[in-house]
C-alpha cells in the first residue's frame, strides 16, 4: 500500500472551487493530515470566484469537475482573465481520457480521484515545485528579456558603424547606425555576407580589418576614405569557450572633423613655433641693436670720469653709470632668453678652475654685501678636483644670478655659497651641487613654483621695488638643464631661502 506524503507544518493557501461544503471540507482535512496548515477560499460560481481573484493571493487551485452552473474550463479562463499564474488540479469522479486531454491543453496540470485523495498531497508537493521553477524560469526569461533589450538599445544608440561579423564574413549583427548607412533594414541585412554591403565586391578584400583579424586572430584597424570623409576601419576577434575565433566586432568610425581639428592642431603649431621664432629673433636683433650703442654710452662715461667733474657733475655721473649698468643687465637677460627660445644657446667646453669661478663671481657682490652689512662668504669642499671641464661664462652667470637675488634681498645676516662632490656613475664626468644660502626676506610656499618661470618674482611689488626683469632665475633654470642638471629652492618667509642646482663637469686630462 502505497504511504501518504506527510509535509511538517507548511502554510498552504488554497482557491477552492466546489459547489459541495462537504466535498471541499474532505479534502482540505486530507491536506491537514498530510501536514499542510491549510488557509483556504471557497467559491462555487463565476461572481464570487471574480471577488477572490480581485481580493486574495493562493499558492493553489483545486476545482471540482462535476458542478452543474460552472465547471474548470470556465475557472481557468477566469484565472487567464486575472493573470492568476498557480497550478490547477481538478477533483473528479469518473472521468474520460478524452475530458482529461482537454482539460491539459486548457491549462490544468493534474487530476485527482475523489476515490484516490491521499495522491493529493504528492501531487500538490510536485506542482508546487513544477510551479516554483515555472516562476524562476520565467523571471530568468524575463530579466534575459531586460538585459538583451537594454543592449539592443545600447548598441543601437552608439553613432559608431558596429556590426558582429562570423569567421565566415556573415553578418550576426548590426546596430541602427550600421543598416543606416546600408540602407536596409536589419532584418534583410542579417544573415548576408559583409562584404557584399561593405566594400560592394563578391569576395572578402584583403586590406579590409576583417581579413586581417581572421588571418591573424589579433585586433585590425585601417584608415580609408569615402568620398570627402575619412574613417576608421576595427575588427576585434571573438573567441569560443573553446578559445577558437569564432566571430569578430567590426567597427567603421568616422573621424574627418578629429583629423580636421588635427591638422588644424598642426597648422596652429606650426604658427605658434614660427611666430615665437620671429619674436625670439627680434628679440635677439633688438638686443644686438641696444647694446652697441649702450656699450659707447657707457664708454664715453668712462671717459668722461677722468675729466675735472665738480661734485655735482660726479654725483650725475655715478646715478648714469649705475642706470647704464642695469640696462645693459636688461638687454643681456632679454638676449640670453631669446637665444634659449630660439635653441640657439652655446656652450664651450674649455678648463676651468671651480674655486676660481666661485670666488670670481662672490667678488662682483662683496662691494654691495659689505654696504649693507651683511657677511658674503664661499666654500669649496677639498674633495673637488682642481681642474675640470665645462663654461665658466655660463657657470659664473648662473652663480651670479643666485648671488645677486640674495643680496638684492638680504639686508641682515650672511650669504654662504659652497659647492660640493656628489656621486656620478659616469667615471668621466663630475658632478657637483652649488648651494647660495641667505638669511634674506625668503619666498612665500605658494611663490616657490611660480619664480622660475618667464617674467616672474615672488611679489610683482618687488620688480619696482628692487628692480629686475624676472628673467634671471628662469634663464639660471635653461642653463642649469643645459648642463646636465637641475635646480631647486627651500625658502621659509621672514628667515631666508636656499637655492640649490646641479651641474655635470667633464675631467681634465
Amino acid at each position: 500500500m502505497k504511504k501518504q506524503v506527510r509535509i511538517l507544518s507548511v502554510l498552504l493557501r488554497v482557491l477552492m472551487i466546489d459547489d459541495s461544503e462537504k466535498d471541499a471540507e474532505l479534502v482540505l482535512a486530507n491536506l491537514s493530515d498530510a501536514g499542510y496548515r491549510v488557509e483556504a477560499s471557497l467559491a462555487d460560481n463565476a461572481r464570487d470566484l471574480k471577488m477572490l481573484l480581485q481580493e486574495g493571493s493562493w499558492d493553489i487551485a483545486l476545482c471540482d469537475y462535476a458542478m452543474p452552473t460552472f465547471n474548470p474550463f470556465d475557472v481557468l479562463t477566469l484565472l487567464k482573465e486575472y493573470k492568476v499564474d498557480i497550478p490547477f488540479i481538478v477533483i473528479t469522479g469518473a472521468i474520460g481520457e478524452e475530458n482529461v486531454i482537454s482539460l491539459m491543453k486548457a491549462g490544468c496540470h493534474d487530476c485527482v480521484m475523489k476515490n484516490n485523495l491521499m495522491r493529493l498531497p504528492e501531487v500538490i508537493s510536485r506542482e508546487l515545485a513544477e510551479a516554483r521553477t515555472r516562476k524562476e524560469n520565467k523571471e530568468l526569461r524575463e530579466s534575459l528579456q531586460v538585459s538583451n533589450d537594454n543592449w539592443v538599445n545600447t548598441f543601437d544608440a552608439i553613432s559608431d558603424i558596429i556590426s558582429v561579423v562570423s569567421s565566415d564574413y556573415v553578418f550576426l549583427a548590426i546596430n541602427r547606425a550600421g543598416a543606416e548607412s546600408i540602407g536596409l533594414p536589419k532584418e534583410q541585412i542579417i544573415g548576408k555576407k559583409c562584404f557584399q554591403y561593405v566594400h560592394h565586391t563578391l569576395g572578402p578584400v584583403p586590406e579590409c580589418p576583417c581579413t586581417c583579424a581572421l588571418a591573424t586572430g589579433e585586433n585590425a584597424e585601417n584608415e580609408c576614405r569615402m568620398g570627402d570623409r575619412m574613417f576608421l576601419l576595427q575588427a576585434w576577434p571573438i573567441k569560443d569557450v573553446h578559445g577558437n575565433f569564432s566571430s569578430f566586432v567590426h567597427v567603421v568610425k568616422d573621424i574627418t572633423d578629429s583629423k580636421n581639428a588635427e591638422k588644424e592642431i598642426i597648422r596652429a603649431k606650426e604658427a605658434a613655433e614660427r611666430a615665437n621664432a620671429a619674436k625670439s629673433q627680434f628679440l635677439a636683433n633688438m638686443s644686438h641693436e641696444l647694446r652697441t650703442p649702450m656699450n659707447g654710452f657707457m664708454g664715453m662715461m668712462q671717459l668722461l670720469e677722468m675729466t675735472p667733474l665738480t661734485e655735482e657733475q660726479e654725483e650725475f655721473l655715478r646715478v648714469s653709470r649705475e642706470s647704464s649698468n642695469l640696462l645693459l643687465a636688461v638687454i643681456n637677460d632679454i638676449l640670453d632668453y631669446s637665444k634659449i627660445e630660439a635653441g640657439m644657446m652655446k656652450f664651450e667646453e674649455v678648463p676651468l678652475s671651480i674655486r676660481k669661478v666661485l670666488e670670481d663671481s662672490a667678488a662682483l657682490f662683496r662691494l654691495a654685501s659689505t654696504k649693507k652689512r651683511v657677511k658674503l662668504g664661499t666654500f669649496v669642499e677639498n674633495s673637488i678636483p682642481g681642474q675640470l671641464v665645462g663654461d665658466p661664462f655660463r657657470l659664473r652667470q648662473i652663480l651670479s644670478n643666485l648671488i645677486g637675488n640674495a643680496v638684492k634681498y638680504t639686508f641682515e645676516g650672511q650669504i654662504d655659497v659652497s659647492v660640493r662632490m656628489m656621486e656620478e656613475p659616469n667615471p668621466g664626468k663630475v658632478r657637483l651641487e652649488f648651494t647660495v644660502k641667505d638669511t634674506g626676506i625668503g619666498i612665500p610656499t605658494e611663490k616657490l613654483e611660480d619664480i622660475f618661470k618667464n617674467f616672474s618674482q615672488a611679489d610683482n611689488s618687488n620688480t619696482r621695488k628692487y628692480g629686475g626683469t624676472g628673467l634671471g632665475l628662469a634663464i639660471s633654470k635653461e642653463l642649469v638643464k643645459m648642463m646636465a642638471g637641475d635646480i631647486r629652492v627651500e625658502s621659509v618667509l621672514g628667515v631666508g631661502s636656499s637655492f640649490h642646482f646641479i651641474c655635470v663637469f667633464g675631467r681634465a686630462d
